[in-house]
């Protein structure tokens, strides 16, 4: 056999033997039963607590074995519990979930009542590709939510701009959970003045001497203009600020996407989120902005009760009456339509 000849036989023996190792490993890729994810958890039962916030409640903790390719991974955490479910995405092993994280999965999204022992399945989910997903076998836990509501201050907002006027009762201050240093108001104020006080009382009041947004014991009423309002009093520096700030839901599912259309939601301290109740629905859609304008806006393009702001993303919507909820605290934002 001449050299020319060798060579073709050998570089078609090459050919050969890539095809055959590339079928062998596509072969590997669908074939491979004993692929799987060992999963474990921190915790078989489980109390939250409120005062250790942002400590770890519950590590999940977990390996693929016998794998044998190098895939890229798409790894999720689902929690389930009573027909509700909430999927967490994640990146790499352990996880682990704070104590105000995972009881506003279970309130919010499982729907769990706080104070209640309920069972969760937690499973782990290995995507390595659009159609194939490695199983993992689920894990039960007994966990107990806590109740997470926030107390109102003792100190409001009082004025002939407030809907009691000068008698009160005052229009209450929250504490701001994110900054201990912050009282937070959100209100709906008429044309006139307000001054803040302690315990609906003037033994103790606030008021502005000099219009510059700096507090003064017993100083002058401060003057406002009608509108909705988030009033942030900084208790150390004794400063405050008044801005404009409201959410509403728009959309021709609602009462349509006019300028004037805009059904607003109340804020909720409590709960601190923003809520309207007994909203009649039109089969349409609908989204949720701020002061009434399109600079910011949300809606809901997977339709997954999370909030974005995506390209057509309206949130479509049944008619009937509802009680609309949205947590604007969450990053992104959460709402639910009930």
């Amino acid at each position: 056999m001449g050299m020319k000849n060798i060579f073709k036989a050998g570089t078609l023996f090459g050919l050969l033997f890539v095809a055959t190792s590339c079928e062998k490993d596509e072969e590997k890729a669908v074939l491979n039963a004993e692929a799987k994810i060992e999963m474990s958890l921190s915790a078989n039962t489980l109390a939250l607590d409120k005062e250790k916030g942002s400590e770890t409640a519950l590590s999940v903790s977990w390996e693929t074995q016998q794998l044998n390719l190098n895939l890229g991974h798409s790894y999720s955490i689902l929690l389930e519990s009573n027909g509700k479910s909430k999927e967490v995405s994640v990146t790499k092993s352990p996880y682990s979930f704070s104590h105000v994280e995972l009881n506003k999965i279970l309130l919010a999204n499982l729907e769990l009542a706080a104070g209640t022992e309920a069972e969760v399945k937690v499973t782990l989910k290995d995507a390595i590709s659009n159609t194939y997903s490695i199983p993992t076998q689920a894990k039960t836990i007994k966990i107990t939510p806590y109740v997470d509501l926030i107390e109102p201050t003792e100190w409001g907002i009082v004025g002939h701009a407030t809907p009691n006027g000068w008698d009160g009762p005052d229009l209450p201050f929250w504490k701001n959970p994110t900054n201990s240093n912050e009282r937070i108001a959100y209100v709906a104020l008429k044309d006139g003045e307000i001054k803040f006080r302690k315990n609906n009382a003037w033994a103790e009041n606030y008021g502005d001497d000099g219009k510059n947004g700096s507090l003064e014991n017993g100083g002058a009423n401060i003057p406002v203009t009608a509108g909705i309002y988030k009033i942030v009093w900084n208790i150390n520096e004794n400063t405050y600020t008044i801005e404009k700030y409201s959410w509403s839901i728009i959309g021709d599912g609602a009462k349509g996407w006019g300028d004037n259309d805009d059904i607003l939601l109340e804020y909720d301290g409590p709960t601190n989120t923003w809520k309207a109740t007994g909203v009649n629905l039109k089969n349409g859609g609908i989204k949720f902005r701020f002061n009434k304008a399109w600079a910011v806006s949300w809606g809901d393009k997977n339709a997954d009760g999370v909030l974005d702001q995506e390209d057509d993303n309206n949130i479509p919507v049944a008619a009937g009456t509802y009680t609309i909820t949205v947590d604007f605290s969450v990053t992104p934002p959460t709402y639910s339509i009930k």
